[in-house]
């Protein structure tokens, strides 16, 4: 299912929609189209652009009910797909996040690096 020469490293699956990171910090995603951001039902693993994290590499994935965090190797925390409890961490009227945007890290509000992250839905 993984195009070229991937080596998954790491998968991660939500309600709608799951993910995963390849040895070389790339992040591919399929499933429900509102919870990969995009608005469109992907029904095999699709890379993301490698612009996607202002060329950082990813280093670990985690998806919630309809959303999707990434952690890159240099401690920054980015975060898209459904956004209408705030599960990104970021206030805003943002409902759905169509493209991975930064949430955390160090030059975030004044953040710490981040080594860690879980997603979760309640409801």
């Amino acid at each position: 299912c993984f195009k070229g020469n991937a080596q998954i490293v790491m998968v991660a699956a939500g309600a709608g929609h799951s993910a995963a990171v390849g040895t070389e910090g790339s992040v591919w995603t399929w499933g429900m189209g509102g919870c990969l951001g995009d608005m469109e039902d992907r029904h095999f693993p699709t890379l993301l652009a490698g612009t996607a994290f202002d060329k950082g590499k990813s280093a670990l994935v985690a998806v919630g009910g309809c959303h999707t965090m990434v952690v890159l190797n240099k401690g920054e925390l980015w975060a898209w797909g459904l956004n209408d409890s705030g599960q990104h961490g970021t206030a805003g009227p943002d409902k759905v996040k169509l493209a991975p945007a930064l949430v955390g890290g160090e030059d975030v509000i004044g953040g710490s690096p981040v080594r860690m992250v879980e997603a979760r839905t309640c409801g």
